[in-house]
């Protein structure tokens, strides 16, 4: 996930970055982000 912020309209359920080609089910990504801004780095994809 490089970070790029990608607009969407609120029936769009996958995030999915052009620039990068990360793709995630949007509410999973947006948990991932909030967690990120908690602990303060970058969070990869394994459950924590």
């Amino acid at each position: 996930n490089c970070g790029v912020k990608v607009p969407k309209k609120l029936k769009d359920r996958i995030h999915s970055c052009p620039h990068c080609g990360y793709a995630e089910d949007r509410d999973v990504n947006a948990a991932k982000n909030i967690l990120k801004l908690a602990v303060g780095h970058h969070v990869g994809s394994k459950a924590v």
